[in-house]
């Protein structure tokens, strides 16, 4: 079972520039294994291996296969990732 808690984290600044940096290449992770996905049709192993060359000294394996579910979930052709900016 499994338990949601609501509340502030407060860090200190060289941590939260680390876990900002964290959050962003998961975010580049996730679109790799996107676009890997839909542009080179690639499944399971091949998917993680393809996200894993890119952001393996970023991220560990978790992150890596956690990024290539996700991207697995996103079923539309075109997907924009990024903000309003990338929108316009």
């Amino acid at each position: 079972m499994r338990s949601v808690a609501h509340g502030i984290v407060y860090f200190e600044e060289n941590t939260k520039v680390k876990i900002l940096s964290m959050m962003k290449d998961y975010s580049s992770a996730l679109r790799c294994a996107y676009q890997g996905i839909h542009k080179h049709q690639l499944k399971g192993n091949d998917l993680k291996k393809h996200v894993k060359v890119n952001y393996s000294q970023y991220l560990n394996a978790t992150w890596v296969a956690d990024a290539c579910l996700q991207a697995g979930m996103i079923n539309q052709k075109s997907s924009i990732f990024g903000g309003k900016k990338n929108w316009k």
